[in-house]
């Protein structure tokens, strides 16, 4: 088992923390098999955050927008907006006077991948993950292990916990303990030479 950012510097080389998120939910959708569109990210896994441009500062006629986080040559994910052509970033400008403006976009309020999947702790070592997290890698597990998928999810709910102290944060699930049995009851299959 395994706030909205502030968009990248498109000259930097590095992904804003929206883009890592939306980047990574893509990513995990497609290993698990499910839709990894998320609000705020673009098909291609990039932040959809708008720096707008208007002629009065923050009023006025909108005059110029770029895709903050989709750095030259890529084609923005939406052609216009008020009328005005969107750009693609060019590394190395400054965009400080935009306003930001986060696109929904068209993403399943509640996305099939939990938010739990794309985001981690510094180390990116979480003793828990959420039940759905755990749920959603279920199918995944149990075809590794050669075993019917409600095995697997029986264990999660074995290995469930509930809230600290009764009140605080959600559900969660034991990485170590859902392993540890898994491996003691259904190990992986050997694999032929």
């Amino acid at each position: 088992m395994d706030t909205l950012p502030t968009p990248g510097d498109p000259g930097s080389g590095r992904p804003s923390l929206l883009s890592q998120v939306c980047a990574r939910s893509l990513a995990v959708g497609q290993l698990e098999h499910v839709d990894g569109a998320r609000p705020y990210c673009t098909p291609d896994g990039a932040g959809a955050v708008l720096g707008v441009f208007r002629a009065e500062g923050l009023t006025g006629a909108v005059t110029r927008v770029v895709s903050l986080d989709q750095a030259c040559p890529a084609k923005p994910f939406l052609s216009s907006y008020r009328g005005v052509r969107v750009t693609c970033a060019e590394p190395g400008q400054d965009y400080s006077r935009a306003l930001v403006v986060p696109v929904r976009g068209d993403a399943p309020a509640d996305p099939a991948v939990p938010p739990d999947a794309v985001t981690a702790s510094a180390s990116g070592l979480d003793p828990q993950i959420s039940p759905a997290y755990a749920r959603l890698q279920a199918p995944r597990v149990a075809r590794a292990r050669g075993l019917p998928s409600a095995v697997v999810l029986a264990l999660i709910r074995q290995y469930t916990t509930g809230r600290a102290l009764g009140v605080l944060g959600g559900p969660g699930v034991n990485v170590l303990e859902l392993n540890l049995a898994l491996d003691r009851s259904h190990p992986y299959p050997a694999k032929e030479s």
